[in-house]
Order: C-alpha cells, then sequence, then structure tokens
C-alpha cells in the first residue's frame, strides 16, 4: 500500500478533526497516509488545557497528594476552608429558598 506524501488536503485535516477519539493506525490506513504526518496534524490541533484560575490551584495546594499511588488526602487547612465555604454558601442559598405564610389571615 502507497503512501499518499505531501501536505494534507482539506478534507483530510477536516476528517481528522472530525474523528480525533479513533486510533492513530485506524487513521492511517484510511487516509493512506504515515503516522507521523496524522500525529502531527493532531499535535498542531490539540487544544491546550485551560489554566486553573487562582483559587482552584490554592484550594488544590490544601490537599496532599501522593500522584505515584493514587492518594488524595484532605487536609486540616482544607477542611476548614471548606466548611467555611459551606457556611458562607448555604447562607446565600437558603434565605432564597425559604417561604413564609403569612398566619395572620
Amino acid at each position: 500500500m502507497a503512501m499518499k506524501k505531501g501536505r494534507l488536503t482539506t478534507e483530510e485535516k477536516l476528517y481528522l478533526d472530525n474523528h480525533k477519539d479513533v486510533e492513530i493506525e485506524k487513521l492511517c490506513k484510511k487516509l493512506k497516509r504515515s503516522k507521523d504526518a496524522i500525529e502531527g496534524y493532531l499535535d498542531l490541533t490539540k487544544e491546550p488545557e485551560p489554566e486553573p484560575t487562582k483559587r482552584e490551584s490554592y484550594i488544590k495546594n490544601l490537599f496532599a497528594k501522593k500522584e505515584d499511588r493514587g492518594v488524595v488526602v484532605m487536609t486540616e487547612a482544607a477542611s476548614m476552608y471548606m466548611d467555611e465555604r459551606k457556611k458562607q454558601h448555604k447562607n446565600k442559598l437558603d434565605q432564597s429558598f425559604i417561604h413564609k405564610f403569612d398566619n395572620n389571615k
């Protein structure tokens, strides 16, 4: 099977964009392109992961992690932060859902 050479065509790029979840070997056979050409295009079009916000990174740093073992433990600081946040959040929500009936009528 002869591999195509040169730049990817617009149709091939569109096909790759719509089939990013398919295995690279299957894409190579379907498009008759080399693995390097397809991987190169997919790397160029890969969407960067969004940067975490300051609050997200702060909260993540409050947890103790051992990534090599897949363990995450909530520290005392994280527990206190979440308890305080829960109180603030609860006060805002509870008031909006409370309906008081008028007992005088």
